[in-house]
């Protein structure tokens, strides 16, 4: 389980992948994804995603 407020970042050190998720989303992206279209909110969840992807393959060594 993951939060994100007041420019805390708030998950679970055990599982690496959701960490990548949530970094992604403050290195990239800015604004409420309340107030978005659907389909901008899909493609930010698959830029965090791929951001994952990478991530987790960098630190997997």
């Amino acid at each position: 389980m993951s939060f994100v407020g007041n420019g805390f970042l708030f998950v679970s050190v055990r599982i690496p992948q959701e960490f990548a998720h949530e970094l992604c989303h403050i290195l990239r992206h800015d604004g409420n994804q309340i107030y978005m279209p659907k389909m901008f909110i899909k493609l930010q969840e698959n830029q965090a995603n791929y951001f994952t992807y990478h991530f987790c393959i960098l630190h997997a060594h």
